[in-house]
């Protein structure tokens, strides 16, 4: 356990180093700040992925002289020494201890979960008096940057500031309707599935069920009973929507090579590969490990979805089958199991980056959240999906459409099919081949995304919100901009020309028709009256009507 905790802190210096190289490379790049502002930064800390997406952001900014604070749970374990860090309490085993797994089952419920569980959150945070003292002086502050997730129940800190929303994940489609941004399903995922492009009938038809479905959940089975627990605080506050759609930037950790091509506004801005880094030195026993010939193999399923929490007939697949793999295998499994095999390191943690850079390691089977795929890509190595929740769901199925590795779903999984898998994307060098191209484009950007972060981050403060970067369009209602009062305009009138039409045209008809039906009657009666009059002339009347003697 000391050993351990020794390589976790010397990671921890590599990252600091790290950070403060990148932060000297960009400084020479900007140049130095003119001015030094006050930034709010408010984690999601129910995910410790997320935080870390934000950390080398939090620790450039406070490098580069600006005032920067988190408000944070104490289960954040990266300091910066130049950042004031406030932490609240809140016990989150009630988060924890959520069967993670329930969501391929039983969708529904957990939805209904996780709908408690933040509105049970949003009640109890602004007890705390950390928060209390932080909310009581946000208007010290120039800046306020939230997690999408945070923002569901930290939205009061950024009522009447300027703010930056942070989204660990693909853009939210929902969230960008807001910024005035309305995806097409017919080209645009919904950013938890996705098909292959170009997408056809019944994929659209998916996609657009699956989008208005998704927005339905969000909405109300989520954020509306947090919005109405946090109204009963706060009354009188501007809802969470009002707030969001008055957002200066929107940062999203993606990048096209994951997220293909898509309409972005000009503050939507995409920070893909912002923790992705070169590998450092690995510690003497891991070097040791993965020293010679044999190919290597990383499992990891994130920093919260841990393998005791695992069902035991997913488990016992993984604790069978790895020990008669022909491989070296490194897995991150914080659980008591304990396995004894001279192929099979078992640990709680893992310098993740640097085994992915190693030249042996060969397949990274993963649950397949955002960074861990970036990084993935990043270091070339091809990618065994086992997509659990979220986001999951997406990346998975493009990781197997784009050949650069392979995807299984919980509900078959089986030893054999998991082996086949395994042997498939080591032994076929195709998967490689595919991910260093996707590897290329990864890279090729035009400054690196941490330096973007930091440009726009100071720019949005710079000019106190930048609202020229902001599209009109998020003001206006649906029906606006859709059109739908002009198409229900344009419609009414074609009605009414068509109806006019109608009238006018059965009225010349009936003119026309009553015209001739009256000269037809006329001649009818006028040949009737000739005829008669010859009939009678036949017979011997009198034309005149005068009675002739003796006719009688």
């Amino acid at each position: 356990m000391k050993a351990m905790l020794l390589v976790v802190l010397a990671t921890l210096l590599v990252e600091t180093t790290a950070i403060s190289n990148m932060t000297r490379q960009i400084n020479s790049r900007l140049g130095p700040s003119l001015q030094s502002y006050k930034i709010l930064f408010i984690p999601a800390s129910i995910y410790k992925s997320h935080y870390a997406i934000l950390q080398p952001l939090i620790s450039t900014l406070a490098e580069r002289g600006h005032k920067v604070s988190v408000l944070s749970h104490v289960c954040l374990s990266q300091r910066h020494p130049n950042v004031s860090y406030y932490d609240y309490e809140y016990d989150l085993d009630e988060f924890f201890n959520m069967d993670h797994f329930r969501l391929i089952y039983e969708h529904v419920k957990f939805v209904s979960d996780l709908a408690d569980f933040s509105s049970h959150f949003a009640t109890k945070i602004y007890d705390d008096p950390v928060v209390k003292y932080i909310l009581a002086k946000k208007n010290e502050f120039d800046l306020v940057i939230s997690d999408n997730l945070a923002f569901l129940v930290t939205y009061p800190f950024a009522v009447n500031m300027t703010h930056i929303l942070f989204s660990a994940s693909y853009l939210n489609s929902v969230t960008s309707a807001y910024q005035g941004n309305v995806f097409n399903p017919a080209a645009v995922s919904n950013g938890v599935t996705d098909y292959p492009k170009p997408y056809s009938f019944l994929s659209r038809v998916k996609n657009i069920l699956v989008t208005l479905g998704l927005a339905y959940l969000w909405l109300w089975s989520v954020r509306s009973p947090a919005e109405e627990a946090i109204s009963k605080i706060f009354p009188g506050l501007p809802s969470s929507y009002e707030v969001e759609r008055n957002a200066s930037l929107i940062f999203v950790h993606s990048h096209l090579a994951l997220d293909g091509a898509f309409p972005l506004l000009p503050n939507q801005i995409m920070l893909g590969g912002m923790v992705a880094r070169d590998p450092e030195p690995l510690p003497k026993d891991l070097q040791e490990f993965l020293a010679g010939d044999i190919p290597a193999v990383y499992m990891s399923t994130g920093t919260y979805l841990t393998v005791s929490s695992f069902p035991d007939q997913f488990k016992n697949i993984f604790i069978s089958l790895f020990p008669k793999l022909p491989y070296k295998v490194l897995w991150r499994n914080p659980s008591d199991e304990v396995l004894n095999s001279s192929n099979l390191m078992v640990r709680n943690w893992f310098p993740q980056q640097d085994i992915l850079a190693h030249p042996n390691l060969r397949l990274h089977i993963s649950h397949c959240g955002l960074s861990g795929m970036q990084e993935s890509i990043y270091h070339v190595v091809p990618v065994l999906c086992l997509p659990i929740h979220g986001d999951n769901y997406k990346t998975a199925p493009f990781v197997q459409d784009e050949g650069i590795g392979m995807s299984l779903s919980w509900l078959t999984l089986t030893e054999q099919t998991l082996n086949e898998s395994i042997h498939t994307i080591i032994n076929d060098n195709r998967f490689r081949k595919r991910m260093e191209l996707k590897s290329r484009i990864f890279r090729d950007q035009p400054e690196p995304p941490l330096q973007r972060a930091v440009y726009w981050t100071e720019y949005v403060a710079r000019y106190r919100g930048a609202p020229h970067l902001q599209a009109s369009s998020r003001n206006l209602s649906w029906i606006a901009y859709a059109n739908l009062d002009i198409l229900a305009a344009l419609g009414f009138c074609i009605i009414f020309i068509v109806y006019c039409t109608a009238v006018i045209s059965r009225y010349i008809y009936k003119m026309f028709t009553g015209s001739v039906k009256n000269k037809i009657q006329s001649e009818n009666k006028y040949n009737n009256h000739k005829f008669k009059s010859s009939r009678d002339l036949l017979d011997g009347d009198d034309p005149g009507g005068i009675e002739r003697p003796g006719q009688w």
